[in-house]
């Protein structure tokens, strides 16, 4: 059986058909406080911020709009069974963020959605249970809306150029809304789009999805990581605001 990375791996090089081909002969058991304007000079020589979130001489700092590059994100779960741990993972994300990203804290909202119909985890019988309990026909997303951004003390690293800090916002599965925090880390890649990874635990009956379980012998716990791994870039058209 293949660890979460592992799994997280082969779906990055190979795709949804990969993670199947992973799922082995399972069976279908259940589913600093600082701003970031000094990380991005060190890191672009200089130019700041590259989405426009840079300190002027006057006034506060810029934000910017940035959306969601589906191509380059995903969003999963891990979770625990009586017979081993598995993941369920999707690309089929959309989203956008209005964010001040020379200073976070004093601006970072937006919302992700994911195509819930379209998670797999590799066991053909487990997705359709998945789809079922999630209740896909009726819920066709699972959404989380960002309403803010709080900056770890030292959460600065300046070797890896990133940020650490938790988002604070509300998920939304199968209907029910919950207030949830999750640790992310913020960071720029190669080609100047904004990263953000993170993952929080969320508890499936909180959201009213039964847990599920065969003849009492195969169960699932009620717990699950949620994890996302996300690219973003400047929107088409957008405009800088004070």
């Amino acid at each position: 059986m293949l660890s979460d990375a592992q799994q997280r791996q082969r779906y990055d090089q190979f795709g949804a058909d990969g993670l199947r081909g992973a799922g082995g002969g399972g069976t279908g058991d259940g589913f600093g406080g600082g701003g970031l304007g000094d990380l991005f000079d060190a890191f672009f020589g200089g130019g700041g911020s590259p989405f426009g979130g840079s300190r002027g001489q006057t006034g506060p700092p810029r934000g910017q709009d940035l959306e969601v590059v589906a191509d380059l994100s995903r969003v999963g779960f891990d979770a625990k069974s009586t017979l081993h741990d598995f993941s369920g993972v999707t690309s089929k994300v959309a989203g956008g963020f209005a964010a001040n990203l020379a200073d976070p804290a004093t601006s970072f909202t937006g919302s992700i959605a994911c195509e819930a119909k379209t998670l797999v985890t590799g066991v053909e019988g487990r997705d359709t249970a998945m789809c079922e309990h999630l209740d896909t026909e009726k819920h066709e997303q699972i959404g989380f809306t960002i309403e803010s951004f709080t900056p770890d003390v030292d959460g600065i690293d300046a070797a890896k150029l990133t940020l650490a800090g938790t988002v604070n916002g509300t998920f939304e599965i199968r209907g029910v809304k919950k207030a949830v925090t999750m640790p992310v880390k913020l960071a720029v890649d190669a080609s100047r789009r904004l990263s953000i990874e993170g993952q929080t635990k969320l508890s499936l009956p909180d959201f009213g999805v039964p847990v599920p379980s065969q003849l009492g012998l195969i169960s699932m716990e009620p717990d699950v990581v949620v994890w996302v791994a996300l690219r973003a870039r400047v929107a088409a058209g957008a405009a800088r605001a004070r």
